[in-house]
């Protein structure tokens, strides 16, 4: 007879497996089947800390403050209780006081107010949830015939690379058709994989010659544009010569240099709720976040200048000078990659010039800006993960803002 409820117990699924679930669930923004999800791993288990937690985040989100301080409650009155308690907490407080407040935001501000507690460590079954694969979900099957080109490279990017070009070729016939994000991601697709093109070479050229002069019509103004076409055009093992000095001088001194970030964003918006209505916001970001950094090329043909030597020493003062200028625009983007990039330019170009005082200042800049850079992370590390499907429609391309704002 005791049969039955030793099978039953052992088909029941764990409290902190349904609270990751529900978790995952919530990421994605099926915020109805979390919360069932979350019911039932309360019913399992009324005092697992994960299900609580999750519960707590699942009723912030959807504006049920009362239940929230319910479940934060019941999370503090835990033996020992996890430090996520106190943050929930000043969580619910920060949204009865400021409910309009981005809620990622008001994360980094409760999360402040209760001692910055270290979060990074995640509660039992939902630890790594941030790399888990189980986060975002394959495409419907049913979806795929109907992807464009450039919507596969952005949404379903072929692993391989030979898959991957021919996705570009076909994206690239007719650039003028595309979005101006789908034209700046075939751009940053051709500067890594012409060198390995082959026979496609030439078709690869092409290609970006057509894309490339779409991109600067859009926006001539910006040096950023004209760079990441010539950037395409040529391998990276190529040194810069005279003529592509000159382009870099001209470009750096446009009126606006930089990778359009906030309007390529609103661009992918539109792509994602077209092609995932479901999960537009999570893929958009993900897409936005994987953008292309054209300038990491050119730090690469500027090491193979500095390594193989300029020619002649005019160029190399003309080389200091140009990937200087280049890399102090870059430092003015809010995006901390473009900064990290744009340091690493101001100091090889340094290093071209062979000039002592500048060579100092440069490793001093650039071994603050990854000191701050670590610093960041670990904060954002220490901060956890938090089951929120707005912190995708509310992420921001000012990251400097934003990791500013968990330092302070």
């Amino acid at each position: 007879m005791l049969l039955v409820p030793i099978l039953l117990s052992a088909l029941a699924v764990a409290p902190g497996i349904q609270a990751r679930q529900a978790a995952v669930l919530q990421l994605r923004g099926e915020l109805v089947a979390a919360r069932a999800r979350i019911d039932a791993a309360l019913a399992e288990g009324p005092d697992d800390v994960a299900a609580l937690f999750v519960a707590a985040c699942i009723a912030i989100e959807s504006g049920r403050l009362d239940d929230a301080s319910t479940y934060a409650s019941r999370l503090a009155r835990r033996s020992p209780a996890p430090p996520q308690a106190t943050v929930v907490k000043a969580l619910v407080q920060r949204r009865r006081e400021h409910p309009g407040e981005p809620l990622r935001e008001a994360v980094a501000e409760a999360w402040r107010v209760a001692g910055r507690p270290d979060l990074s460590g995640g509660l039992p079954g939902l630890e790594r949830l941030r790399e888990s694969s189980e986060l975002v979900p394959q495409l419907a099957r049913e979806r795929l015939p109907a992807l464009g080109p450039g919507e596969k490279l952005l949404f379903d990017r072929p692993p391989d690379e030979v898959d991957r070009l021919r996705a570009v070729f076909a994206a690239a016939r007719r650039p003028e058709r595309n979005p101006l994000v789908v034209n700046l991601e075939l751009l940053g697709e051709l500067a890594y994989l012409a060198p390995n093109a082959g026979s496609d070479a030439t078709r690869a050229t092409e290609a970006a010659a057509r894309v490339g002069q779409v991109v600067t019509a859009a926006d001539p103004g910006n040096g950023y544009l004209r760079i990441a076409w010539w950037l395409a055009a040529a391998p990276e093992t190529q040194p810069l010569s005279e003529a592509d000095l000159d382009l870099l001088e001209r470009e750096a001194a446009r009126p606006r240099f930089g990778y359009p970030r906030r309007e390529m964003l609103g661009q992918l918006r539109v792509m994602a709720h077209r092609v995932d209505p479901d999960h537009a916001d999570m893929r958009a970001t993900l897409a936005a976040l994987g953008a292309p950094v054209a300038m990491f090329v050119l730090w690469k043909r500027a090491e193979v200048t500095r390594r193989d030597g300029a020619s002649g020493v005019r160029t190399s003062a003309r080389a200091a000078g140009a990937l200087a200028a280049v890399g102090r625009r870059l430092g003015e983007s809010r995006a901390i990659l473009d900064r990290m990039v744009g340091a690493k330019l101001e100091r090889t170009g340094a290093l071209l010039g062979g000039d002592a005082e500048a060579i100092a200042a440069t490793n001093a800049r650039t071994d603050a800006l990854a000191a701050w850079r670590e610093e960041a992370v670990a904060a954002e590390e220490r901060l956890g993960l938090w089951p929120f499907a707005s912190s995708w429609r509310e992420w921001d391309p000012d990251e400097v803002s934003y990791f500013q704002r968990l330092l302070d």
